[in-house]
């Protein structure tokens, strides 16, 4: 059973630093008197964005790689 919580945390902290590397998460603190405020905020909208922008790359990735192997400019795929 530990090994399972383990698991599931190292999938948490992996998701989060991905996350927060794409700017899908903010975290931001507010210290206020004697306590401290931590909020994660969510960009839903980069996170829809996510699919298509990774399409977009793969397709230009294949047309250079098209146009590598066969020695001439893609014509508007």
């Amino acid at each position: 059973m530990s090994r399972l919580i383990g698991l599931v945390v190292i999938v948490l902290l992996v998701v989060g630093v991905i996350g927060y590397y794409q700017g899908w998460l903010d975290v931001s603190k507010n210290d206020s008197g004697g306590t401290t405020n931590v909020s994660v905020a969510i960009d839903k909208d980069k996170m829809k964005e996510a699919p298509e922008k990774a399409a977009e790359k793969i397709k230009d990735a294949g047309r250079q790689l098209k146009e590598k192997v066969t020695g001439q400019p893609n014509s508007g795929d």
